[in-house]
């Protein structure tokens, strides 16, 4: 192999800077081995020195040989580097190394891809209880120490080449304890310790995507909006018009029964959808898409759900427009949706009785909101910078509407307007909202209506008052009142209804804190009045009153601890029985970060609850200190650390003091206390 130096002397005219360029395209991928080429403006000189050249953070000037003013690799049995690297190329002079070039160069898998690269990862879980301890009224744990070991394990692939991909992300969760499987719930004895959470294999090809495993589809926001399950979905398309379509299982699942989730027919649901974008150029300008589902669940509840569920179907179909203009400064959205739904034969429900079936039906459910800047950094009265926005809200879905797909609540009728923006430096937001039922005005049904509003004020005084000068000493100020006016609207007919059976209620909450930051010091203080009026006849008395008061203050004592002290002071009235109570509240945190990979965090807190009506006095207490620490077992490519201990202890009690009333409980003391401990350990 010939040594990367210059052997012919140099004429006037080639004591020029040395360029180089690559003789390959550095937009495209080269083989591990190929025979790369660089183009040397001219050959240095031994007094100049000689060439070198790196891919990535490797030295592989040797692999290169001087083909008359140019450089070629010959690999002679060395890979490059897979993937993308930088390709550097210097002149060496001694000590000095002066760059003459850098690249990008991007280099097949042996194996011919893009990209190939393989994630397993595994962790391992340990938590238990050391020791505990009880007093009082307080019983026996079942289990007074106990440890608990569980871990996951997981994989990611991705392979690329020539525009299309295949990846795939899987994970196993395993538990020690039966009683702590995956599906123990579900199976019980017979659950597997070792069991399958989730997968998915998701292949991308030119305007292609396939997914199977744990996938998402739909976005009609009323008939199937991101519905997640295991099955299969894909999309076709490109910018301006794409199909989608996908077949799930009913309800979410786990485990390696009905891999793929389509086992059964009467236990799925199917959508297609039709987006266009018609204008590509500006996505969002104006979006329409089309969906269609058909749908059958079975009296089954989902991995993560519980309750007394139905069998039921439904089909529909759905259409939804958004369109801005190009300042985004008007925006709309709009939909409609209708479904056509029954429930299902059901023999578990009925139990052998006679049920009276629901006839199918088709109802159908509608919204639309448009969002307009009014005013965008306008200067009002000549002086007074304004940014406001507004948003019109309104849905409405028809009573008995449903969708196997979607949860949607029915028979409501929803309008709102949202106002926000900023005054100066006073930051505003405003929103009203009304909503009815009943809304096929059937005359035996109550029917509720609920007036809503709040109104939301901020601001840093020292911005107000174009204060510069110890601005950190003036406080933040937040004001927020929500009013919530829920009523009847008539006496229903036929049922019995009195006036005094329509509820009225009328729930006003108001807000007001203040807040400072001074150099490592934070103070807040906050107020907040919450009234309960009833208005119903014959309750008007039966009104609730609260008045709490909360002072914070924190300080970070250094850049490693951190300590806080909360003080509470609340007021309870009830109105109807003429009693007041007191809730007296402190507590205090500090963290501190013992080093870079320990934490020590702890709390003491502390209330007492005065009740005269019920002639009792409550004192309640609990300290808790956890100190944690990560390690390393080898050194982590991420320098995270692969593994955390932890060691914590808690401790609980409660005092109920009996002051002399009648009908107050006996006095009764309980507390309990618990050493745990735990370990997390990242293997790979």
């Amino acid at each position: 192999m010939l040594p990367l130096l210059a052997v012919h002397p140099l004429s006037a005219q080639q004591s020029s800077t040395i360029t180089v360029s690559p003789a390959f395209a550095v937009d495209g991928y080269v083989a591990a081995r190929a025979p790369i080429e660089l183009t040397l403006s001219r050959v240095p000189t031994a007094a100049e020195g000689r060439i070198a050249v790196f891919v990535g953070t490797s030295d592989l000037t040797s692999l290169f040989e001087a083909v008359g003013s140019g450089l070629v690799y010959r690999s002679n049995g060395v890979d490059l580097p897979s993937g993308e690297s930088e390709l550097k190329v210097f002149l060496v002079d001694g000590p000095a190394w002066n760059e003459l070039t850098r690249m990008v160069i991007r280099v097949l898998t042996p194996r011919g891809f893009e990209k190939a690269q393989i994630d397993p990862g595994m962790e391992l879980r340990n938590t238990g209880q050391l020791a505990e301890g009880h007093s009082g009224t307080q019983p026996a744990p079942a289990r007074p120490t106990y440890q608990s070991i569980a871990g996951t394990l997981g994989l990611q692939t991705t392979h690329r080449r020539d525009g299309w991909s295949l990846s795939s992300d899987t994970h196993l969760l395993g538990a020690g304890e039966r009683a702590d499987a995956l599906r123990f719930g579900e199976k019980g004895d017979q659950a597997s310790r070792i069991d399958l959470a989730d997968y998915v294999l998701r292949f991308e090809g030119r305007n292609t995507v396939l997914s199977v495993g744990h996938v998402s589809a739909g976005m009609n926001r009323h008939l199937i909006n991101g519905f997640s399950s295991r099955g299969v979905t894909a999309v076709v398309g490109g910018p301006r018009v794409s199909w989608s379509v996908g077949a799930e299982n009913g309800t979410s699942i786990v485990g390696t029964d009905n891999i793929v989730g389509l086992e059964r027919g009467d236990h799925r649901i199917v959508s297609s959808g039709l987006a266009l974008e018609v204008f590509p150029a500006r996505p969002g300008a104006l979006h329409v898409d089309a969906t269609v589902l058909r749908g059958s669940v079975l009296a089954t509840s989902g991995f993560t759900q519980g309750g007394i569920i139905s069998a039921d179907r439904s089909d529909g179909y759905g259409v939804q427009l958004a369109a801005s203009t190009p300042s985004q400064r008007v925006r709309l959205a709009a939909g409609l949706a209708s479904s056509r739904s029954e429930f299902a034969a059901d023999p578990p429900l009925s139990s052998g009785s006679s049920l009276v079936p629901l006839q199918p039906h088709r109802r159908t459910a509608r919204y639309a909101e448009v969002y307009v800047g009014l005013m965008q950094d306008r200067k009002v009265f000549g002086a007074i910078p304004m940014t406001l926005n507004a948003a019109l809200r309104h849905e409405r879905v028809d009573p008995l509407y449903r969708s196997v797909a979607s949860f949607t609540q029915s028979d409501i009728q929803r309008d709102g307007v949202d106002i926000g923006g900023n005054v100066d430096a006073v930051s505003v937001q405003v929103a009203l909202v009304n909503t009815a039922d009943n809304l096929d005005a059937i005359a035996s049904l109550l029917t509720s209506r609920t007036r809503s509003s709040s109104v939301t004020l901020g601001t840093p005084l020292a911005s107000v008052l174009r204060i510069t000068r110890g601005a950190s000493w003036l406080p933040t100020v937040w004001y927020a009142q929500q009013r919530m006016h829920q009523f009847g609207a008539g006496i229903p007919t036929g049922g019995g209804f009195t006036a005094s059976d329509v509820p009225d209620q009328l729930s006003v909450v108001q807000d007001v804190s203040v807040q400072w930051q001074v150099k490592q010091w934070q103070l807040a203080y906050r107020v907040n009045q919450s009234d309960q009026d009833n208005r119903q006849p014959g309750r008007e008395l039966a009104d609730f009153a609260t008045l709490t008061h909360t002072i914070a203050v924190g300080v970070m004592a250094g850049s490693t601890l951190s300590l806080g002290l909360d003080l509470g002071l609340e007021r309870q009235e009830n109105q109807e029985l003429g009693q007041v109570n007191h809730v007296r509240r402190a507590g205090v945190t500090g963290n501190w970060r013992v080093t870079a990979n320990t934490t020590l965090d702890g709390s003491i807190r502390a209330s007492r609850t005065e009740d005269p009506g019920a002639g009792s006095d409550t004192h309640v207490s609990s300290v808790q200190g956890v100190i944690a620490h990560g390690f390393n077992l080898w050194r982590a490519t991420d320098g995270t650390p692969r593994g955390q201990v932890f060691l914590r202890f808690a401790r609980y009690s409660s005092e109920l003091f009996n002051l002399g009333g009648s009908f107050a409980p006996p006095t009764q003391a309980f507390g309990t206390w618990n050493v745990a401990s735990g370990l997390t350990l990242r293997l790979f």
